[in-house]
């Protein structure tokens, strides 16, 4: 993992395409494990670091909109997952993932550039279904609206 651990009682948020979510009459309700699958020759999970910007949480909320690289469309929706759940995660009871959300920010010159990122790792227990579906049911959803 790339730079120092995210603080206790922080959140990240993970950018959901419409097929990531599970949908009720057309509008989405829950987060699927498959938005927490990794992509091939990823580091870890990519998110961003929610109290990385300043303000309430509804304008925290607006700068995370702000930086995604995505083609946001009104389907979209933002995963919000709380640092110590993550870490908190459990396989079984007393057998921890091991899981950890490390700064990753990008030096990039804008718009490439993301001071907010991190990566949520490492890559070995994301590969076990099991954790990305406990990590859907711990997500809260945001709208992009």
């Amino acid at each position: 993992m790339a730079g120092p651990p995210i603080p206790a009682g922080e959140s990240v948020v993970r950018h959901c395409r419409a097929r990531e979510l599970f949908l009720v009459s057309g509008t989405p309700t829950a987060v699927n494990a498959s938005a927490f699958a990794l992509r091939l020759n990823e580091d870890g999970l990519s998110v961003d670091r929610l109290e990385f910007f300043g303000g309430d949480r509804a304008h925290r909320l607006d700068c995370v909109r702000s930086i995604t690289k995505l083609g946001v469309r009104r389907s979209y929706r933002m995963a919000v997952l709380g640092v110590d759940e993550v870490r908190g995660i459990e396989l079984s009871p007393g057998v921890s993932a091991n899981v950890e959300i490390n700064l990753d920010p990008s030096r990039a010159l804008p718009p490439n550039f993301n001071a907010a990122h991190a990566l949520i790792g490492p890559v070995d227990p994301l590969q076990d279904i099991a954790v990305r579906e406990l990590f859907s049911f711990i997500a809260t959803l945001e709208d992009y609206a």
